[in-house]
């Protein structure tokens, strides 16, 4: 699947955890990050990481658009080895700007994903 682990704490400890993402970026690959860094509880957006601001830093002319995905959790819930049959709503939203200041970039971040994530709570059917 061309999964890329990133270690946090590599940096103390020597080495850079980014660099599997900084080479296939400067191969031209297509990277898909969950800039949350981790599974956290379904549904719910969690503190973003930093590490998506320094490969923006250093890759500015790769566009970073945000992208939502709607019942996740449900579908693939932390701990599950095989996906259960529920619809995933998916927004897609425009290509971020770079901030310079790194709070700022990651706040726009969580803005964009958080009104993708009300777009899909619109046009989700049901109760969510």
């Amino acid at each position: 699947m061309g999964i890329i682990p990133v270690i946090r704490g590599g940096a103390a400890a020597g080495f850079d955890p980014l660099s599997g993402c900084k080479e296939a970026l400067s191969q031209g690959r297509i990277l898909i990050l969950f800039p949350e860094g981790t599974r956290g509880e379904p549904e719910m957006l969690s503190e973003i990481k930093s590490g998506i601001w320094y490969l923006y830093r250093d890759f500015p002319q790769i566009p970073v658009v945000p992208v939502y995905l709607n019942g996740l959790g449900r579908a693939m819930g932390k701990g599950q080895w095989f996906p259960i049959p529920f619809f995933v709503d998916i927004a897609i939203g425009r290509a971020l700007p770079w901030l310079p200041e790194k709070a700022l970039f990651r706040a726009s971040i969580k803005d964009a994903l958080l009104n993708l994530k009300q777009k899909t709570m619109l046009s989700a059917p049901g109760p969510q």
